[in-house]
């Protein structure tokens, strides 16, 4: 037999943490196949914004921190 869990995620910024949602399941018991769908609208799945990596201490001194980025 074989069980899969199948999660299709979906960006939505307005949706944080978020929360699965069920979607259906096929079963074939002949093969003993159980595919169940879900489906998870997150924030957490969309493109992180751009940040700025340019910072300035105290002093007035510049920094580009753009390298720690990648």
């Amino acid at each position: 037999t074989a069980d899969a869990f199948i999660i299709r995620f979906v960006c939505n910024d307005d949706v944080y943490p978020g929360t699965p949602k069920f979607l259906h399941q096929d079963i074939d018991s002949g093969q003993g196949i159980r595919n169940t769908y879900f489906e998870f609208e997150t924030a957490l799945a969309c493109v992180p914004s751009p940040v700025d990596c340019q910072v300035t201490d105290l002093a007035g001194n510049e920094y580009d921190l753009s390298g720690l980025s990648a």
